[in-house]
């Protein structure tokens, strides 16, 4: 009851600075889900397609869309995907649809839960800096896993911590792995080719 478009989604006016639009943040969540009541809208979505739910499908009842791109003009979703090389991303009254786009879906029904993203690499780690992604995917872990009362938007800021070495370190780092412990293996051999030689 869900489809995914093979398609890429253009925001121009939600999107990380230097992407053209091709790395757009959510604009709007649905705050009557438990995922994304609290979610922040600092997360993002790079390279996404748009997903919608089919309206002739039986199922249609039990999904709820959670996440949305802008509305067109400020967005709308390229299937010539030859124009990225390019950057000339213009909307196409031929082939290009109309926003807004669904980022996030979930799917509810008795004792079934699926969640699905119309983009997987939000999470790896290129983007692990930035938290609000990293929150988004453990509170879709919690909320499949039903456990939707442990979902926290709280999470400490991630943040690199460079290790600054002094000239003392330097200096022990140096001999230890650059003159003594070949120096050692050296000697060892020696022996052990003395020994043989007996």
């Amino acid at each position: 009851g869900l489809g995914v478009s093979n398609n890429l989604v253009i925001d121009k006016e939600n999107h990380v600075n230097g992407s053209q639009g091709t790395i757009p943040y959510v604009h709007l969540y649905n705050r009557e889900h438990p995922l994304t009541k609290e979610a922040s809208t600092d997360a993002f979505f790079p390279l996404v397609s748009g997903m919608e739910v089919l309206k002739d499908s039986p199922l249609v009842s039990y999904w709820q869309l959670l996440a949305w791109s802008s509305d067109f003009p400020k967005a709308w979703s390229v299937t010539n995907i030859s124009q990225l090389n390019s950057l000339d991303l213009k909307f196409d009254e031929k082939n290009d649809r109309k926003g807004p786009f669904a980022y996030i879906a979930a799917f509810e029904r008795e004792k079934s839960k699926i969640l699905v993203f119309s983009n997987s690499t939000f999470v790896i780690n290129t983007y692990k800096k930035f938290t609000q992604n990293l929150v988004l995917a453990l509170g879709a872990m919690n909320w499949v896993g039903g456990e939707s009362d442990t979902l926290s938007f709280d999470m400490p800021q991630i943040k690199d911590r460079p290790i600054f070495i002094g000239e003392n370190q330097k200096g022990v780092i140096f001999y230890f792995s650059v003159l003594f412990l070949p120096l050692s293996l050296l000697v060892l051999s020696f022996f052990l080719y003395r020994r043989r030689q007996a």
